[in-house]
């Protein structure tokens, strides 16, 4: 993800579902699953016909189980923050197959328990909808944009079995981008957790597509038709996922989509999905910066690879109940930046003299963060669940691993060449990586990992580097750089 300073980020379906009318205004989510034995998957059925109030009227039915069945909402999703979705939930009721009530018990504060579900349930809930962003769910008589996992409660017990979302209630015209599989009966996916890792943008949208060295990509964009021109936008991106895939020699996908929403307010980041990814950027920004609409679009199209696919064993599985706690954010968002600008640099997208002045840039970053004496990138990633408050974001408390780890990044490339005699770079361990991990389903053991990466393409010992630079707070950037 990429986002300001001050606000905290972060299916393997590969084809588009592009069907549906769908009405927006409260959220009504209608989580159905038939209580037949033959149907074992969980279907969910959002409805959008009360947009006015962003409310959501949600039904869950589960198929035939457990005589008790616990059900949660995700405390956090996208952003490395706790934000208890369930200060949305209204209120929660059940009911079995005979429409009889069910007896329903709260946990905690998200998480219920049902009674009376060994035949199959239905349960039913309210939820407001309406914070806007690619980290957030919103709907309004404008459109609709959902991070699933804000949304749709799950059996507990079910996390792992198919899944199953359908839109109903939309409104003439409007039409469904994501990047799950499906069609008109829902999009689907293997599990929970891939059916939230693909946000769904409903509404009536502007769009592009294109083909591209053997991938299809498809370009979305909700805004006011003034604010932006869709072919230099769509040059931009084409730059980069061609850039992209031929610095990684790899492309993990068949279709990619890309989700942007332009509005008139203070906006900045982008949240990376395995096949996807929702960027807002300002609309003012996009007029006076161009550049940085091409940096977050560098940046979480290289996610698809750093963080989707080369993943941390610390942030595996997700826990939707609490932080999960990494040290490797440094290297995971941090020198994702790093990849970034180079991508850009190759994509023509930038130049040698500015790829060097940003440099520079994030060189006096962090110098003048007095904290670059006490914390470490490590501990910075670990305390990426504290970014939302104000004291801990003051320069002499803090550092970020967005900037630390861009460092890093660059400073890691020349350790790498340096050691190797010119014959590897962090191009070669990046792809070492994602043989060894991305394409094998394999998680690395954070900055150990990364650790290992680099001294297997370098074939030198680097662990003075990373005692020093990623778990320490030495910052002898003379030693590196000219």
């Amino acid at each position: 993800m990429q986002a300001d300073r001050n606000v905290t980020r972060k299916g393997r379906s590969n084809r588009f579902f592009r069907s549906g009318i769908l009405a927006v205004t409260g959220l009504v989510f209608l989580l159905s699953v038939e209580a037949s034995a033959a149907d074992s998957g969980v279907r969910y059925t959002v409805s959008l016909a009360h947009a006015a109030g962003h409310m959501v009227d949600v039904r869950i039915a589960v198929p035939a189980g457990a005589e008790e069945r616990e059900f949660q909402l995700p405390v956090w999703n996208a952003l490395y923050q706790v934000r208890d979705f369930a200060q949305y939930v209204a209120w929660v009721h059940g009911k079995d197959g005979s429409g009889r009530s069910l007896p329903i018990r709260k946990l905690d504060k998200s998480r219920w328990m049902i009674s009376g579900c060994k035949d199959g349930a239905e349960v039913e809930y309210e939820i407001f909808s309406n914070q806007p962003g690619p980290y957030d769910a919103e709907l309004n008589l404008h459109h609709a944009f959902f991070n699933l996992a804000e949304i749709l409660i799950y059996p507990v017990d079910s996390r792992f079995s198919a899944m199953s979302v359908r839109f109903t209630d939309v409104p003439r015209g409007w039409r469904i981008a994501t990047a799950l599989t499906g069609d008109s009966d829902g999009l689907t996916a293997e599990n929970y957790d891939r059916l939230v890792d693909g946000p769904v943008e409903i509404g009536n949208f502007d769009e592009s597509d294109f083909e591209a060295a053997g991938g299809r990509y498809r370009i979305v964009v909700d805004a006011e038709r003034g604010d932006y021109d869709m072919h230099k936008v769509g040059d931009m991106v084409r730059r980069i996922v061609l850039a992209g895939t031929e610095w990684m020699n790899d492309r993990p996908f068949q279709s990619y989509l890309f989700i942007y929403h332009f509005p008139h307010e203070a906006s900045f980041g982008g949240m990376e999905h395995a096949y996807s990814t929702a960027i807002s950027l300002d609309a003012r920004i996009i007029k006076d910066d161009w550049q940085r609409l091409a940096d977050v679009t560098a940046h979480e199209f290289f996610h698809l690879w750093n963080v989707k696919r080369i993943r941390p064993q610390s942030l595996e599985p997700v826990d939707y109940t609490k932080e999960n706690y990494t040290r490797a954010l440094w290297f995971s968002e941090g020198v994702t930046s790093t990849a970034q600008d180079i991508i850009l640099l190759r994509a023509g997208l930038l130049d040698e003299p500015r790829f060097l002045d940003r440099l520079a840039d994030q060189i006096e970053t962090l110098e003048r963060r007095p904290a670059h004496r006490t914390q470490s990138a490590e501990e910075s990633s670990l305390d990426a669940w504290l970014e939302k408050y104000a004291y801990y974001r003051l320069p002499e408390r803090s550092i970020s691993y967005y900037n630390k780890g861009d460092l890093l990044g660059v400073l890691l490339d020349l350790q790498i060449r340096e050691a190797s005699h010119g014959k590897a770079s962090l191009r070669e361990m990046f792809a070492w990586m994602n043989e060894n991990y991305g394409r094998t389903g394999r998680t690395f053991a954070d900055s150990d990992g990364v650790r290992q990466a680099a001294e297997t393409v370098a074939r030198a010992q680097l662990s003075g580097f990373f005692e020093k630079y990623v778990a320490g707070t030495e910052n002898s950037l003379g030693r590196f750089l000219p």
